[in-house]
């Protein structure tokens, strides 16, 4: 679900009317429902409370630090990829106990602040990584807890591009060779193998792929176990898909109830990365149309926005006016880049932005605006909203 609507022929934010808002703070700018977001945290996080786990979002999803602190404030952690999500996420206020670095390509001298900052865990990805996060911590007299991430070797039935858990794929470790590489971690003084991590791939609309791989990585904290290399953590990763055109993917519910039946009884704590589930449909880019161009083939609407930064300059406060009927709470994140946030509420004015000046956001997700229009000119209106997807 998402809370962008239209009332008669104008879109509203939950409460807002989308344009009110361009009109105070000008256009273009990421405009985010925050009710969406909540309920969407919330849809996850409730749906895996019956054991021990950490709902740790995907921060290369969406790093707008209003989001990460309102993910934070939900009770949230972090999956991070780099020395500037970690940067991030700290900003943001996500617990440091809370935070996960993945990714193939760690610096040391991204893992040496990692450790300054005492998150909960490394997955690692390889043997060198392994030894390189050994080596720095050492250097820093403290120990780095890690997990290995494995490849079940598991179809996501998605597509190949974004399908992360095969025998050919860059990520992880091949779950065949696993335990010779986890006698190899515990036996280096710099590391305190802590648990297991697996990723199978992104925008899976079926359960079946989930439950596979977990049961096979399942297999393998027995056999670590048996070895008497103790698993505390289990990271499944994410992945769950959202609709994009006829995709029916499975609820977190849904998904919960598939897996939580071979994790009771365990004593795991179970880690999550939800990402594009989240913030997928959770946001619009609002731009300003400026022309119009009939071309022999196609036709095409030139806006303010371009594909990769947005710069906003903040507007001053207006009144959002009386508000709609709903049963929605009236709140809306206007929210930019270095933690900026405009605040409505269909009774309040549009607060200023926390951070002023100029805000830049780098989007590598935002479709082809309006390309190959084929409406006529006279139908496209003086605003435009693009719909966000991770």
């Amino acid at each position: 679900m998402h809370d962008f609507h239209e009332v008669g022929n104008e879109l509203h934010c939950e409460r807002v009317p989308v344009a009110r808002i361009a009109k105070a703070v000008g256009t273009p700018f990421y405009l985010y429902s925050h009710h969406t977001l909540t309920s969407h945290f919330q849809a996850v996080d409730t749906a895996f409370a019956s054991i021990p786990h950490i709902t740790a979002f995907a921060v290369k999803a969406n790093p707008n630090l209003a989001i990460l602190r309102l993910f934070a404030k939900l009770g949230g952690g972090a999956d991070i990829v780099s020395g500037g999500e970690l940067f991030r996420a700290l900003k943001a206020g996500v617990p440091r106990g809370k935070i996960v670095f993945a990714g193939v390509g760690k610096t040391r001298e991204e893992i040496a602040e990692a450790l300054r900052a005492k998150i909960l865990l490394f997955n690692v990805e390889s043997d060198q990584e392994l030894r390189a996060i050994d080596e720095v911590a050492r250097r820093l007299k403290t120990r780095a807890r890690i997990s290995l991430r494995v490849n079940p070797h598991i179809d996501p039935k998605t597509h190949p591009y974004i399908s992360t858990g095969l025998k050919q794929s860059k990520f992880g470790i091949d779950i065949d060779t696993a335990l010779d590489h986890y006698k190899l971690a515990s036996g280096l003084r710099g590391v305190e193998v802590v648990g297991v991590h697996h990723h199978i791939g992104s925008q899976l609309t079926q359960v079946q792929p989930f439950v596979e791989a977990l049961a096979r990585v399942l297999e393998l904290v027995d056999r670590l176990g048996a070895y008497g290399i103790a698993i505390r953590y289990l990271d499944m990763g994410g992945g769950l898909g959202i609709p994009y055109q006829d995709e029916t993917p499975p609820s977190p519910r849904e998904m919960a109830d598939a897996v939580l039946p071979l994790l009771r009884g365990r004593d795991l704590t179970l880690i999550i990365e939800p990402g594009r589930v989240l913030v997928g449909n959770a946001g619009i880019l609002v731009t300003k149309v400026l022309y119009t161009k009939e071309g022999g083939a196609k036709n095409f609407v030139v806006v303010d926005a371009g594909m990769i930064v947005v710069e906003i300059d903040a507007g001053p406060p207006i009144d959002a006016g009386p508000p709609a009927p709903s049963s929605l709470e009236p709140t809306v994140t206007a929210a930019f880049a270095d933690g900026g946030t405009t605040a409505v509420s269909a009774k309040a004015e549009i607060s200023p932005l926390a951070t002023r000046g100029r805000n830049f956001f780098f989007c590598s997700s935002v479709p082809n605006m309006m390309s190959g229009c084929g409406t006529p000119m006279d139908w496209c209106a003086e605003m435009s909203a693009v719909r966000l997807a991770s």
